[in-house]
C-alpha cells in the first residue's frame, strides 16, 4: 500500500475512534487507534489520542510504553518528547492528587512505580512497589515489578526471589516464569533460563517474547542452528513488531534467488548492521538486482561492500523487489552455525581519502595510540549495565600511551575529566558518520571499547580492539570464551561480578603490557 493510502487511513481510523471516544465507547477507540498505529507508527494524532486515553483511564504505564515504542522509530524527534513530557507531568499531577487524598491508594503507589519503572527511575520504583506491597503484601503484580526494579539495579538474587515468591502463591504467573527466565541469563545459567521460557511458552504460547529470549539463550551457548528460528519471533515482540518493513515481497528464506531482485534491509542497532553486513556480498553474488536499505550513516562505510549493491536511505521509497530481507534473518536463510561461520579478518573499509585526512590530523606519532569508548548513545533508552564510568578507565589511562576519543556523545562530568588528562585527544564529537570513525580507526594501534557500535565497527574492518563486557554479555559474544567467532580481531575481557569493571580491565591491562 502507497505511503498516502496508509496516512488516510490512518487519518479515518483515528477520526472515528474520537467519535466512539465521545460516545463513551473507549475500549472500540483504543482498538481503532491500535490498527492506526500498525499502519503509521508514527502517526502523531492518533499516538496523542491513545495517550491520552490511557491516562484518563490512569494507565499511565501503558501510556508510556507507547511513547516509548514510538522513540524506538524517531529517538530525536522533539514532538516525542515534549508527548512524554506532557504524559510525566499530567500522571504526576493526577498520582499526586490521589495520594494525597489517601496517601495508602495502593493503586495509585503501583501506578507511580510503574511510570518511574518505564522512565528508568529505578530507585523511585523501587520504593513505590515496597510501599504497594506494606499495604498489601499479596499484591503480584507490585512483586513482580519490585523484582524488575531490582533486575534493572543489578541485584539479581534479589530479583530472583520476588519472581520465586509471586510463583510459590500463583504457580501459572506467566510474567514470573518470564521475568525469572530473564533474571537466571544475568546470572549465566542458561539451561534453567530455557526451561523457565519453555514453561512459559507453555502457559502462553503466543507470547513472542518468551520465544525471542529462548533464541538469545541458545544463541549465546552456541546452539545456532536452533536459536536461528526462534529469533524470527521478534517481528511479533510489541517492541519490534513496529519496525518490521512493510513490503508485499515475500520474505527470503534460502531458495535459489538467481535472476531475482532482493531488498535487504538493516534493523535495530547500527552495530547489528555492521555485524549482518557480512553476508550482502553472499547474497549480492547470485541475485539478479540487491538492494540495501539502512541508515545514511551507515552509506559511507557500505559503498564499500560491494559495487554490485544499490544502497538506499530509510526515507527513499522502496524499489520493485522479488524478495526482502531483514538482515539479521540472513543467518537462517544461509544455514550459518559456529561451524560454518568462517568470519573473515575483516570485510569492510574506510575510504583512503579519509584515511589520508586522519592521519594527516593525527600528525607524527611517537608512542601506542589507544580509541577508547567507555558508553554507547545516550539518548533515549540506555543500557546502564553495558556501558561503564569513565572513572573505570583511569588505570588504563594511566598507560604510556596517546588516548583517542572515539564515541560521539560525551557527558559534560567526563568532558571535565578528559581536559585534565595530558594523553587524551577528544575527537568522538567531530566525526562526521561511521566511515569517518572507520577512518579514524585505521590510524590507530588498537581499540579499547564496550559493547557498541564502536567494538562491531573494528571487527569489521579488522581492527585489534580490547571488549569490556559485562558479565552476561549479549548472545553475540556467546557465554565464556576470549575470541568472538564473528571478529578475529577482537579480544574480550568479561566481569566476574556484575557492575565490576576491576578485573577486566586489570586483565586488560595486563595484556598491553605483553603486547
Amino acid at each position: 500500500m502507497e505511503l498516502a493510502a496508509l496516512i488516510e487511513q490512518a487519518v479515518d481510523l483515528t477520526t472515528r475512534s474520537l467519535s466512539l471516544q465521545k460516545d463513551g465507547q473507549d475500549d472500540a477507540a483504543h482498538a481503532l487507534l491500535d490498527q492506526a498505529l500498525a499502519l503509521q507508527p508514527l502517526f502523531l494524532p492518533a499516538l496523542q489520542s491513545k495517550v491520552g486515553l490511557l491516562t484518563r483511564q490512569d494507565r499511565y504505564d501503558e501510556a508510556m510504553f507507547s511513547v516509548s515504542t514510538a522513540f524506538a522509530l524517531a529517538p530525536h524527534s522533539a514532538r516525542l518528547v515534549s508527548l512524554r513530557r506532557q504524559l510525566q507531568g499530567e500522571a504526576a499531577r493526577r498520582l499526586r492528587e490521589r495520594l494525597q487524598i489517601n496517601p495508602q491508594d495502593a493503586d495509585a503507589l503501583f501506578q507511580r512505580g510503574n511510570l518511574a519503572l518505564c522512565d528508568g527511575k529505578l530507585l523511585d520504583a523501587l520504593l513505590d512497589f515496597e510501599r504497594v506491597l506494606a499495604i498489601d503484601a499479596n499484591h503480584r503484580a507490585a512483586r513482580n515489578n519490585l523484582g524488575n526494579a531490582l533486575l534493572a539495579l543489578n541485584r539479581t538474587e534479589e530479583a530472583l526471589n520476588c519472581y520465586d515468591r509471586v510463583l510459590a502463591s500463583n504457580p501459572d504467573d506467566v510474567n514470573a516464569w518470564f521475568n525469572r527466565g530473564n533474571a537466571l541469563q544475568q546470572l549465566n545459567q542458561l539451561h534453567e533460563a530455557l526451561n523457565c521460557f519453555a514453561h512459559t511458552m507453555h502457559l502462553k504460547p503466543d507470547l513472542a517474547e518468551a520465544r525471542m529470549e529462548m533464541a538469545h539463550c541458545l544463541l549465546r551457548a552456541g546452539e545456532y542452528s536452533a536459536g536461528w528460528p526462534y529469533l524470527e519471533a521478534r517481528w511479533q515482540t510489541a517492541q519490534l513488531a513496529p519496525l518490521r518493513l512493510s513490503s508485499n515481497a515475500p520474505q527470503w528464506s534460502g531458495e535459489a534467488i538467481k535472476g531475482k531482485s532482493i531488498l535487504l534491509w538493516a534493523e535495530q542497532g547500527l552495530g547489528d548492521a555492521i555485524q549482518f553486513s557480512r553476508f550482502v556480498p553472499e547474497i549480492a553474488a547470485h541475485a539478479r538486482r540487491t538492494y540495501l536499505r539502512c541508515p545514511r550513516s551507515l552509506h559511507g562505510l557500505f559503498r564499500q561492500l560491494d559495487p554490485l549493491v544499490k544502497l538506499l536511505t530509510e526515507e527513499d521509497p522502496l524499489p520493485a523487489h522479488d524478495l526482502h530481507c531483514p538482515l539479521m534473518s540472513l543467518p537462517l536463510a544461509l544455514g550459518k552455525t559456529l561451524e560454518n561461520l568462517n568470519a573473515p579478518a575483516a570485510y569492510l573499509h574506510a575510504p583512503a581519502e579519509r584515511i589520508a585526512h586522519w592521519k594527516n590530523r593525527l600528525g607524527p606519532q611517537s608512542r601506542r595510540r589507544i580509541g577508547i569508548c567507555w558508553h554507547g548513545r545516550q539518548q533515549g533508552t540506555r543500557n546502564v549495565t553495558r556501558d561503564m564510568p569513565l572513572t573505570a578507565l583511569q588505570p588504563l589511562l594511566a598507560l604510556d600511551a596517546e588516548f583517542v576519543v572515539i564515541q560521539k556523545e560525551i557527558s559534560d562530568a567526563d568532558n571535565a575529566t578528559l581536559s585534565i588528562q595530558p594523553n587524551v585527544r577528544v575527537i568522538g564529537p567531530s566525526l562526521d558518520d561511521l566511515a569517518d570513525t572507520a577512518a579514524l580507526m585505521s590510524c590507530l594501534d588498537l581499540v579499547v571499547s564496550v559493547d557498541t557500535a564502536i567494538a562491531h565497527l573494528a571487527g569489521a574492518i579488522g581492527k585489534p580492539c580490547h571488549l569490556l563486557l559485562r558479565s552476561f554479555g549479549e548472545w553475540r559474544w556467546l557465554a565464556t570464551g576470549t575470541q568472538s567467532p564473528w571478529y578475529p580481531s577482537l579480544r574480550l575481557y568479561r566481569q566476574e561480578r556484575l557492575g565490576d569493571w576491576s578485573v577486566p580491565v586489570a586483565n586488560l591491562i595486563t595484556a598491553l603490557h605483553k603486547s
